[in-house]
């Protein structure tokens, strides 16, 4: 389910990066694009980062609210469903992570999913003797 999650997550970024090789403001960088996928392991918060970063378009604040949100999609050629991040969104909840984005339009988009190392059931279970 997690590589779901950052196949659909790299799969926009690809399409974001596409776009921005056309637009006036990206024009500056001599790449076109560039995509970078990590992890961090975090000991304070006891959880673990995946990282999706891009230097498409950018996401404008509007539309920021609005990605997770089922059916929304910002693709002006009928290829988007809306319902990659939406899904993406409720995997990662599943697991009883979190997401968070950050994006400046013209410059790209770091997706950072959060998960952490022991599920709350795991937390919440005790041994009866």
């Amino acid at each position: 389910q997690m590589e779901q999650v950052i196949i659909n997550i790299a799969n926009n970024a690809v399409l974001a990066m596409k776009e921005a090789v056309g637009k006036v403001e990206h024009l500056g960088t001599l790449r076109k694009g560039e995509l970078t996928i990590g992890s961090r392991f975090h000991p304070e918060r006891e959880c673990v980062e995946i990282f999706i970063k891009d230097t498409g378009i950018g996401i404008s604040k509007n539309d920021l609210s609005r990605i997770f949100d089922p059916f929304f999609t910002t693709r002006k050629d009928g290829k988007g469903t809306g319902l990659g991040l939406s899904i993406s969104y409720g995997i990662v909840k599943m697991h009883d992570g979190s997401i968070e984005v950050e994006s400046e339009v013209g410059k790209g988009t770091t997706f950072k999913i959060f998960l952490p190392l022991k599920a709350k059931k795991e937390q919440e279970m005790s041994v009866v003797k």
